[in-house]
């Protein structure tokens, strides 16, 4: 997890910042800003941002970006909402000069393959992970007696969302007698498309001194 409560440039800066030990799972964060001032019939702002991601790094890499308030930081705020925003340093015309983060509504099809390219491999497991720091998911699945496999984004709020970034991604199989894995397949999706449907072949040998992989890209 990481919290982020103001940012290098804001004009008001957090006064005092403390962690309090609870018990053995749980601690308490507090934060203040001091000496503020409201102007008459006016208003200030102080935004403040909870990141909750699935490692350190990841989360680390969030905070990093928060604190140059990217556009899902400012997104849906108004001209005087920003106006008021006093702990971080507002684009002058509240356009963030970062890209936006990729959208998660991705999906991935694909075929795993023995060594000679043409015989599919059922009950492989296939590990998908997004590989930017912002993004990363990691995400399984399992071919089926044809060989092919399916990764999809599903939201939900019982705690089982699948997320596929809009991103670089890895692919990699397990042999299901071997449980020897493939080397690694390097994907992206096609410019302006959330649908990876090019055939990712992961090529597999039993004998793990021949382990190898692949991938042939069909952009439908």
């Amino acid at each position: 997890m990481a919290d982020v409560f103001d940012g290098p440039a804001g004009l008001d800066r957090v006064s005092a910042a403390s962690i309090t030990t609870l018990n053995s799972n749980a601690r308490q964060l507090a934060y203040r800003w001091s000496n503020i001032t409201v102007p008459p019939g006016g208003s200030v702002a102080y935004l403040h941002f909870g990141v909750q991601q699935t490692s350190r790094a990841a989360a680390q890499a969030s905070a990093g970006r928060l604190i140059q308030l990217p556009p899902e930081a400012l997104a849906g705020l108004t001209p005087d909402e920003l106006s008021a925003i006093r702990n971080f340093a507002v684009p002058v015309d509240g356009v963030s000069t970062l890209n936006p983060l990729p959208a998660l509504n991705g999906s991935i099809t694909g075929t795993v393959l023995a060594g000679d390219g043409a015989t599919p491999v059922p009950n492989t497991t296939v590990r998908f992970r997004a590989t930017t720091s912002s993004t990363v998911r990691t995400q399984f699945a399992y071919s089926d007696a044809n060989g092919a496999f399916s990764f999809a984004s599903t939201f939900n709020n019982f705690g089982s969302s699948v997320a596929i970034p809009i991103d670089a991604f890895t692919l990699t199989a397990v042999h299901p007698q071997t449980n020897v894995s493939a080397p690694t397949t390097i994907g992206n999706f096609p410019a302006g498309q959330n649908d990876d449907h090019a055939e990712h072949h992961l090529h597999q040998h039993r004998d793990p001194a021949q382990h190898r992989c692949g991938a042939n890209r069909r952009p439908r």
